[in-house]
């Protein structure tokens, strides 16, 4: 998550890339904050770094995603507005009818904030993960 509104537009393009310049309306209410410096450095995310974070294939236990699934993602955190999917044509999504299965969903324990639960999960993992190094 970014410190503020700033950092977190700079977070997204650097996973998402730096938007063209034609995608709407919204883009050029959002491109007024920023200096004409900042803006030219932004622009240095010229691609999509989906598949970075999320590989082809890993070893058991890690995280990855296949070609369908990027494809799901990218549709669903385009930038654009008009470019994205609605929440229908996601859960028609071919990925959702891929093999292997995707795991059963584990609910959240409803005495405690699902995102505490996340960020418990994630400093776990982390922490097991410095112990093995």
């Amino acid at each position: 998550m970014g410190k503020n509104e700033k950092d977190q537009v700079d977070r997204i393009f650097r996973v998402l890339g730096y938007p063209a310049e034609s995608i709407n309306s919204s883009w050029t209410k959002l491109k007024s904050m920023f200096t004409p410096q900042q803006l030219l450095a932004m622009k240095k995310y010229n691609q999509n770094k989906l598949r970075d974070k999320f590989p082809k294939a890993g070893l058991p236990g890690d995280m990855y995603l296949t070609d369908t699934g990027i494809d799901l993602l990218k549709k669903l955190l385009a930038l654009n507005p008009e470019e994205r999917i609605t929440a229908q044509q996601a859960i028609n999504h071919s990925w959702f009818s891929e093999e292997p299965p995707a795991e059963e969903v584990k609910q959240f324990n409803v005495e405690e904030n699902g995102r505490d639960q996340i960020k418990k999960k994630r400093k776990k993992s982390l922490d097991e993960e410095q112990m093995k190094q």
